[in-house]
């Protein structure tokens, strides 16, 4: 019997799908329900589930962030998503992560439901085919071993005609083994891999020769391998990579990745590589050589993207986004450049230097550093090497209001995420944003937003 988790924070929806519709019939039990993914994980924790099925646009924690923890904690557990059609994008990110099927919420009646149930059954008998096949190629001392990130549908396509001649190929979710019985086969196969130009995600090939001392060790370097470095390795300028069986068993020294974490952690907060390209540069050099797993790098990620929003949020047009997943470190790069352009196509206008440009986004930084200070535009155009009139000139230029009214509307919507999201008094928030008289700071926060801050803390906190 396949035991069935079901997760979805509509508990109409989720009630609905458990009575409704013939589970047994299809060789399937529901043993639990949850509301939401850290509810989801707190069950598979304790109880034992075969096939997780859960919605994707869920509060607390998302059907993709449950689907990354269930991969990495249970990877034994098959996932299904339930999903609206508009999720069409969130869907395919969930299938690249491991899930191997979908189901449509609109499309929730009787005939549709048992064809989408059979379809899942059999999928799940498939894959545990592959999976029983795939202990089999241990037997072999010589092949290819393929690594992907997750097999998608044209890939796996392509795949097919390239290794047609062989005898037998062991495919699982995100990998293939192809024996061999010599170096010249194996030479043939990557020339073949090598003149197909439209793979639609990269392939690491890694080359297995007399390997029979070392075949009972290999899987798990190679499940290694792909945990720590393919993700740092896979480039869009080179779509059929080789990598040495020799250079897949690099320990990784966590130490130095402890430290080397702290440090640019420091350098990311410190948002110099904003408005200097080559600290962009260096920075991204030292993250890349550190080899973080995915999960580290995403933490430091989601604190860039953070202390982005919070310096530069008042004066951007649009807003700072991290997509839900990088599929590679080139895709990290990538994003880097575009926060860094973002933040630019805002700033920097045609009628300043440049050079002056990046000067305005470093005051920006200082400036939020320095709130509860008593700024002024002297000391503030000192800091960035500007006499006060040019300084207050180019700052007006660049931010669209005058250096005194962004400290101001600063200073108030601080006062703002102070009094929404704390139980700190007043007079002590005043002081934080910059006012030693909390009079004088109540007369100024009711001009800018109508409420007294005690009157807005009573109409908007969100504790």
């Amino acid at each position: 019997m396949i035991k069935v988790l079901l997760v979805e924070d509509d508990k109409l929806v989720r009630k609905s799908l458990i009575a409704t519709f013939d589970w047994n019939a299809f060789n399937m039990e529901i043993v639990g329900d949850a509301k939401n993914g850290e509810k989801a994980v707190e069950f598979l924790e304790n109880n034992a589930v075969d096939l997780l099925i859960t919605d994707l646009a869920m509060p607390v924690m998302s059907g993709i962030e449950l689907i990354r923890v269930v991969k990495e904690r249970f990877p034994q557990i098959f996932i299904v998503v339930l999903s609206l059609h508009r999720d069409f994008e969130y869907i395919q990110e969930a299938l690249r992560l491991g899930a191997i099927d979908y189901i449509a919420k609109v499309e929730l009646d009787s005939d549709n439901m048992d064809r989408t149930l059979d379809r899942i059954k059999t999928r799940i008998n498939e894959e545990i085919k592959k999976s029983q096949q795939s202990m089999d190629w241990q037997n072999f001392s010589n092949g290819l071993m393929v690594l992907f990130e997750n097999m998608t549908p044209a890939n796996k396509q392509l795949i097919e005609d390239v290794v047609k001649k062989a005898e037998k190929t062991y495919l699982s979710a995100d990998s293939l083994f192809i024996p061999l019985e010599n170096e010249k086969e194996q030479s043939d196969f990557i020339q073949r891999m090598e003149a197909v130009s439209n793979w639609d995600e990269e392939l690491l090939v890694i080359p297995i020769i007399n390997q029979s001392s070392k075949i009972s060790q290999l899987q798990e370097l190679v499940h290694q391998y792909k945990e720590t470095s393919m993700f740092y390795e896979l480039s869009p300028t080179i779509k059929v990579k080789i990598i040495e069986i020799d250079h897949i068993g690099v320990s990784v020294d966590t130490v130095k990745q402890s430290e080397g974490m702290k440090s640019l952690r420091e350098e990311l907060l410190l948002l110099h590589w904003v408005y200097k390209q080559s600290a962009l540069e260096e920075l991204l050099a030292e993250l890349k050589q550190l080899r973080l797993p995915k999960n580290k790098l995403n933490d430091l990620l989601i604190m860039t993207i953070n202390e982005c929003r919070r310096i530069y949020a008042d004066i951007l047009s649009t807003e700072l986004t991290l997509p839900d997943a990088f599929h590679s470190w080139y895709e990290v790069e990538n994003w880097f450049f575009q926060i860094k352009e973002q933040i630019h196509e805002t700033i920097f206008k045609k009628t300043v230097p440049h050079e002056t440009s990046q000067y305005i986004i470093k005051a920006i930084h200082l400036i939020d550093n320095q709130l509860s200070d008593n700024i002024t535009a002297t000391d503030m155009g000192m800091q960035v090497n500007m006499s006060r009139s040019y300084f207050c000139t180019c700052f007006k230029q660049v931010i669209g209001i005058t250096f005194h009214e962004y400290v101001k509307v600063l200073r108030i919507n601080k006062a703002k995420n102070y009094l929404e999201h704390t139980v700190e008094k007043v007079s002590s928030i005043a002081e934080k944003v910059g006012y030693s008289d909390v009079k004088y700071f109540s007369k100024v926060f009711k001009q800018e937003t109508g409420f007294l801050p005690s009157e807005y803390r009573k109409k908007w906190r969100r504790l």
